[in-house]
């Protein structure tokens, strides 16, 4: 049996329309690119950039994160919303003072379960943030310091030997670390190759800005150096930009063949 067509709605009163589902949005956006570059004499360089968009603004904001105890010390940057990042931080510090003296032991442990727990309890956002962590260890004089640099495949930690570029615009800042970086480099060096990294991210990577934070564990002296951002955009301005550097070179160190010098109207066919 056919079913009956629809009566039409009267005219004059109004149809009701369906109305979206409004979805819970947090405040500010994961628009953060972090790095970590292990230098030579043990220690970790991390960095972050310091532009947080959020309500039509954009603001300046520190992104590094730090936790001490008398035998641990962790720097954490977050490339995630605001409040994912905040709870994220929050749960961090809880399980590091409940589980201090044995963090050397269980950190992995305890990065891993709150990095999982963080994804089951804010799974309803699309853009899950990622991860930049260093961390050192220290036990007494006699025995060396240990210290770790890790980044995140979704929940996963990962292990990491030379350095890690996550967020927003990390597949550019991947591309100059690869070409770039030195194996251990020397503090003062990864200070200057971060620093021009985070320049040309800045300049072309839409939401990454308003200065760099770096701060620097020092793992043999066991504390953290941080460098004002003022003196990193200092240090930006007197280091040549990519495309001066390039043309620069060029300039100055190609021999120009006989072929490319010649008249091209000159009535020469290439073959």
């Amino acid at each position: 049996m056919i079913a009956p067509f629809p009566k039409p709605h009267p005219f004059g009163v109004p149809c009701p329309r369906p109305r979206p589902k409004l979805e819970r949005r947090p405040k500010g956006k994961p628009m953060t690119l972090l790095a970590g570059f292990r230098c030579a004499d043990g220690g970790i360089l991390m960095c972050a950039d310091r532009e947080e968009s959020g309500d039509g603004t954009k603001r300046s904001v520190s992104k590094l994160k730090e936790w001490k105890s008398e035998d641990a010390h962790f720097i954490c940057g977050v490339s995630g919303t605001t409040v994912v990042v905040a709870n994220l931080y929050e749960r961090l510090g809880e399980e590091f003072q409940k589980h201090k003296g044995n963090l050397e032991r269980s950190h992995k442990d305890i990065i891993g379960n709150v990095l999982r727990s963080i994804h089951k309890d804010f799974r309803e956002f699309k853009e899950w943030e990622e991860v930049v962590i260093a961390a050192a260890f220290y036990r007494n004089v006699s025995i060396p310091v240990s210290s770790f640099l890790y980044g995140t495949i979704g929940s996963a930690l990962e292990p990491v030997a030379e350095y890690a570029c996550k967020g927003v615009g990390k597949d550019l800042a991947r591309y100059f670390c690869h070409r770039l970086y030195e194996p251990w480099p020397g503090r003062r060096w990864a200070v200057l190759l971060a620093a021009f990294i985070f320049r040309e991210v800045e300049d072309h990577v839409e939401s990454v800005g308003r200065g760099t934070d770096m701060k620097y564990l020092a793992t043999q002296q066991r504390k953290v150096w941080t460098v004002p951002h003022g003196y990193i955009r200092q240090l930006e301005a007197t280091i040549p930009t990519l495309q001066d550097a390039i043309v620069g070179a060029w300039a100055k160190g190609i021999q120009i063949p006989e072929w490319l010098a010649a008249d091209l109207y000159s009535g020469e066919q290439s073959t």
